[in-house]
């Protein structure tokens, strides 16, 4: 008995695949035990895949192509039907510069002088888009940095933030999390004012 397949329709029943086949000018369903049943007269196809028969320096050409023309891997690999890493390795092989995976990335030559802040960093507070230092957070900030200099882990300075009762700005009480990320916001040295 000879099956040639026609079209793929792939349904998973409990552990067995099922492959819509045409047998002799009609449409039968061959299940995974090898037999048959007849779907129904006349045949349709469910799935079309389109092969590019392209030799290696041809599919090269086109990557490089596509690539040129601002497509990416992902579109690229899709409309050829290859890998995205065949694609990045026959742009590599091609010696073709790639832009980078992340959006923006390489661009901070470009960003704009004045940063517009949504929320003002701990310390700090936004008055008409301008950041002022708070004093009253500002002298937590202090105390925080102090500790940090004087060894104290995270935990503990949170711990004794909390036995201070003084609260953050909108957790319920301080955690180690939260220290840390001011305590990085230091040592970075970001430039507030």
């Amino acid at each position: 008995m000879r099956f040639i397949t026609a079209a793929l329709a792939v349904r998973f029943r409990f552990v067995h695949l099922e492959f819509s086949v045409r047998q002799r000018g009609r449409s039968v369903l061959k299940i995974s035990g090898g037999a048959t049943a007849p779907t129904c007269k006349k045949f349709q196809p469910h799935v079309t895949i389109e092969k590019c028969n392209l030799s290696k320096r041809g599919i090269s050409e086109k990557v490089a192509q596509l690539y040129a023309a601002g497509h990416s891997l992902l579109a690229i690999s899709e409309r050829l039907s290859i890998s995205r890493w065949k694609a990045r390795t026959l742009l590599e092989e091609r010696k073709m510069p790639l832009r980078s995976r992340v959006v923006g990335a390489g661009k901070g030559s470009e960003k704009p002088a004045d940063r517009t802040l949504k929320v003002a960093p701990y310390g700090y507070c936004l008055i008409e888009g301008k950041l002022v230092v708070d004093p009253k957070e500002h002298a937590i900030v202090q105390m925080i940095e102090r500790s940090w200099h004087k060894g104290m882990s995270h935990r503990a300075i949170a711990k004794q933030l909390n036995g201070l009762k003084l609260k953050p700005r909108r957790a319920s009480s301080w955690s180690q999390t939260l220290v840390s990320s001011i305590i990085k916001r230091l040592s970075n040295q970001e430039k507030l004012p």
